[in-house]
C-alpha cells in the first residue's frame, strides 16, 4: 500500500507541476524554450512542421494546432509559473503561420515579476512580429510593453511604453520618438522628443 500513496503522489505532483497537457486527452509535445526576438532557427522550424499534420490530425476543434504546451499554473499560485504554447494555423495562401507564446511568474501568484513574450513566424520561420509585458507587483511599481511588427524586408515598426508608481509616469518609444507623460495621459507636464 505504501507503493501505491507514493506513486499516486507522484502523478499528483507531476500534474500540479504541469507536466500533463490539458484539453482533449490528445498529449502534445512539452514546450521547448526559443528565442521569440530573431527568425526561427532551422531544427526548430524542422521541429514544428513535423509536428503540424500530426497535430491537425489528432482531431482538433478548430483551424489552429497545437503543437507543444506546458503550463505549470498550479505551481505558479505559489511560487513559480512558467508557460508556453506553439500553435499553428493556415496563413495567406494556405500557408503556416506559427504562433509562439512564453510566461514566466516568480512569487505567489507571480506577484512579484510576471513576464509574457508572443511571436507570430511565417512559413519559412521569418518573424513577422513580436510582443512583450513584464509587470512588478502586478503592475503597481512597474510595467512593461513591447512591440515590434515587420513591414517589409529589414524595416521594422516599434512601440515600447513603461509605466511606473500605478501609471504616475508613463514612458512612450515609437519608431525613436519618445514622450514621457504623468498619469497615462498627454499633459502639460510631459514632453516628446
Amino acid at each position: 500500500m505504501k507503493g501505491f500513496w507514493q506513486a499516486a503522489v507522484l502523478v499528483g505532483t507531476l500534474t500540479l507541476a504541469g507536466c500533463a497537457t490539458p484539453g482533449t486527452g490528445t498529449r502534445v509535445a512539452a514546450f521547448q524554450t526559443i528565442n521569440l526576438k530573431a527568425d526561427l532557427d532551422p531544427a526548430v522550424l524542422a521541429r514544428y512542421r513535423a509536428a503540424t499534420p500530426r497535430a491537425s490530425d489528432a482531431g482538433g476543434t478548430c483551424h489552429m494546432a497545437t503543437l507543444e504546451e506546458t503550463n505549470w499554473w498550479p505551481l505558479g499560485l505559489l511560487l513559480f509559473w512558467h508557460r508556453g504554447s506553439v500553435q499553428s494555423m493556415p496563413g495567406e495562401k494556405g500557408r503556416t503561420v506559427y504562433m509562439v507564446s512564453q510566461t514566466r511568474g516568480f512569487g505567489p501568484l507571480s506577484v512579484l515579476y510576471v513576464s509574457r513574450e508572443d511571436a507570430t513566424f511565417d512559413a519559412d520561420g521569418r518573424l513577422l512580429a513580436d510582443m512583450s509585458m513584464g509587470s512588478v507587483l502586478w503592475g503597481h511599481l512597474a510595467m512593461f510593453h513591447g512591440m515590434r511588427f515587420r513591414l517589409d524586408g529589414d524595416t521594422w515598426m516599434t512601440h515600447s511604453t513603461s509605466h511606473w508608481l500605478h501609471h504616475a509616469i508613463s514612458v512612450l518609444d515609437m519608431n525613436g520618438v519618445a514622450g514621457v507623460s504623468l498619469f497615462s495621459a498627454p499633459n502639460p507636464v510631459g514632453f516628446r522628443d
